[in-house]
């Protein structure tokens, strides 16, 4: 082989590298946008699954205490509306029944990807919303429904992209779920 096939040989390996870089150029804004919103989706249905589990705590307390729901103030939580049986005691210490099953449905919540909510974590309560219990009646086998809301900031909200925008992502979610048990 001689010189000239050696220098064409070299030079075509050469374009190609820079074809190689002009190519990830192109495409390296397109793949870390699809990365960051799948990241985002990751985190939001990870919270969305954190907020099922806490209305079915809450739901199994409330099947088990349905003093808890109280007619007079519908869905409306302490302390806003004070109901009739909110001051009573469970386990026989200075914790009330209302306390107690905020306390679960809090404890089922997570702030952060694999982050427990711990007491006070949550600077603004107004991300956090747990609904009094309804009852439909007040027999055994009757039904009691507990509400959980949940406002997520995902950490791109602040984020836009040039001529894109949000790409039809939100920058807040809203995530609530109901869950109906019978009264036991």
């Amino acid at each position: 082989m001689g010189l000239r096939c050696r220098r064409i040989k070299q030079q075509n390996k050469t374009k190609q590298a820079g074809q190689s870089i002009v190519e990830l150029a192109y495409s390296l804004p397109f793949i870390l946008i699809i990365l960051l919103g799948v990241i985002e989706m990751g985190i939001v249905f990870s919270t969305y699954l954190s907020v099922v589990n806490a209305a079915r705590e809450g739901a199994i307390f409330a099947s088990m205490y349905p003093s808890l729901a109280d007619a007079t103030c519908g869905n409306v939580a302490p302390p806003n509306c004070i109901g009739a049986n909110d001051g009573a005691t469970y386990g026989g210490n200075s914790t009330t029944v209302w306390e107690e099953y905020y306390s679960r449905i809090a404890n089922e919540s997570f702030v952060a990807v694999g982050e427990t909510l711990r007491s006070q974590q949550l600077v603004n309560s107004a991300t956090f919303v747990v609904e009094r219990p309804i009852a439909a009646g007040t027999s055994i086998g009757s039904g009691i429904t507990s509400t959980v809301h949940y406002t997520i900031t995902s950490f791109s909200s602040s984020m836009s992209f040039p001529f894109v925008g949000r790409m039809g992502l939100p920058s807040v979610y809203h995530i609530y779920y109901s869950v109906a048990m019978p009264i036991r």
